[in-house]
């Protein structure tokens, strides 16, 4: 396992250049998870983004950076190694409340990755700590997710993180899915 990287830095998606990483990272992952997810529309989402993850919903895009070496030499350049994004579950969940919260307080964290060759090195854990900091100013009481059993270190990551599983809040038809969820306040 490699050290943490105090060098990981969280940014937002503000130009096309970082919607376009955003995308490519969120394609990677898709082509790592090795999933169908035709069922959430992804396809769909990528070519609207920002879409559901658009500030003015209510949503947020991040981005995550290590500085890029060559030759051994530190340069200003950064390389992007992960992403994470933020919706609002108002308008997109049946229903007024969820987990005893109205539904406008509630959001959920989706399409967290990084890239395989930069995992176990802080990013995840700095990206979706960022997203809550960023829900929390965004208002939000309570933050969902729903993963994939098999993806054993998400899961570790968002326990640390005092995530708890809780009951399904969404249809996922994939095999053996969790559900968490963390209270923000």
């Amino acid at each position: 396992m490699a050290s943490p990287s105090a060098a990981v830095t969280i940014q937002p998606v503000i130009t096309s250049d970082h919607l376009r990483l955003f995308k490519d990272i969120t394609r990677s992952y898709l082509n790592w998870l090795d999933e169908d997810l035709d069922y959430q529309g992804v396809e769909d989402e990528l070519n609207a983004l920002p879409g559901y993850f658009d500030e003015k919903l209510g949503g947020c895009m991040l981005l995550a950076f290590e500085p890029t070496h060559t030759d051994g030499n530190d340069s200003d350049n950064q390389t992007c190694i992960g992403a994470v994004a933020v919706r609002c579950l108002a308008g997109l969940y049946d229903g007024d409340h969820l987990f005893g919260h109205p539904i406008r307080q509630v959001c959920e964290l989706k399409r967290l990755f990084v890239l395989p060759k930069h995992q176990n090195r802080g990013a995840g854990k700095a990206l979706t700590e960022e997203a809550m900091k960023k829900a929390r100013e965004g208002g939000y009481h309570v933050m969902v997710l729903d993963t994939l059993d098999r993806l054993v270190a998400a899961n570790k990551l968002y326990a640390s993180l005092g995530f708890e599983q809780c009951d399904a809040y969404n249809h996922c038809p994939l095999e053996k899915p969790m559900y968490f969820r963390k209270n923000l306040l």
